[in-house]
């Protein structure tokens, strides 16, 4: 009996590709991108379907010393990546808005918060020296979200340049070197204060920075400290809070630990407040236990007529 002539099936056997699916495929070509300058055109309409490009919108204003001189501008609907934005259109038109002012002002930084209107995502706040801001950092966080940005969520870039009266700084010069120290570190602290809330309203999230600031602050006499202070729940001594520790309390919020009452403020940051504590009891003492000037006796003669 003869054994079955086996059958050669090696010319129908087609290997896997694994981008034959048409879904995957589409995946792949449907991934957006932000337009170049190069292919942009200011003729032409990016809403079409199916969607090739990110879009966003910028909501900047100019403050001075803090306040605001300018009210909030928008600009919707824009598809070309944000540098050449920035290069082409943006920075001419604050260049023109600030020659309008008629002020001697000095770029002192720049805060862009990139938000995106969904509550599981954070905000990305950056800060920049004068205008110098790094584009790629912003760019790639929208990239990131542009799936987000395909089911229908808006991205926003929210930008505050500050500046810098040099006029009246002949008048901060005559205070000391502390007061002009603290000036600078309060202004700086506002600023970026603001920059946060303006994000967090914008796009529906918790305002973080607004829940430590309004729980920090300092109640006013007796205490004196303020603006902002913490309350040891222990021994009920207050100790005033500078900005970096208002920072690292609220990069502690965003780590997602609770902080609802003093009491929740993190060991780290009590021991930062006694050590500062313990090192200006330690000055104090050693300038009052300091020998007074000894000087040499003095002889007086009288001498009678």
């Amino acid at each position: 009996m003869s054994s079955p002539v086996p059958t050669d099936d090696t010319d129908s056997y087609e290997p896997w590709d694994p981008f034959e699916s048409s879904s995957q495929q589409n995946t792949q070509a449907d991934k957006l991108e932000l337009c170049q300058y190069a292919k942009w055109s200011l003729d032409e309409t990016y809403d079409e379907d199916p969607l090739i490009y990110i879009h966003y919108s910028i909501e900047w204003k100019i403050t001075v010393n803090n306040r605001a001189i300018t009210a909030k501008d928008t600009e919707l609907g824009l598809v070309l990546e944000p540098a050449a934005y920035w290069e082409h259109f943006f920075e001419p038109k604050l260049k023109n808005a600030l020659s309008r002012k008629n002020r001697p002002l000095r770029s002192e930084d720049t805060t862009v918060v990139v938000s995106v209107l969904d509550r599981l995502e954070r905000d990305l706040t950056k800060r920049f020296d004068d205008t110098n801001i790094d584009w790629v950092v912003i760019q790639k966080q929208l990239l990131a979200w542009g799936e987000l940005f395909r089911v229908g969520k808006k991205l926003r870039l929210i930008l505050s340049f500050n500046y810098i009266d040099t006029s009246q700084l002949s008048t901060a010069s005559l205070r000391g070197p502390n007061q002009r120290g603290r000036s600078f570190t309060t202004n700086q602290m506002l600023t970026e204060r603001a920059a946060q809330l303006d994000a967090e309203e914008s796009s529906g999230q918790p305002s973080i920075w607004a829940e430590v600031y309004n729980l920090m602050r300092c109640p006013g006499p007796p205490c004196d400290l303020g603006p902002y202070c913490w309350c040891d729940p222990d021994s009920k001594k207050r100790y005033k809070l500078n900005t970096h520790h208002l920072r690292s309390l609220i990069r502690y919020v965003e780590q997602g630990h609770e902080l609802r009452t003093h009491s929740d403020v993190p060991k780290h940051i009590r021991d930062q407040l006694y050590a500062k504590e313990q090192q200006w009891h330690k000055r104090h003492q050693k300038a009052n236990s300091a020998p007074a000037a000894s000087f040499p006796p003095i002889n007086i003669t009288n001498v009678l007529p």
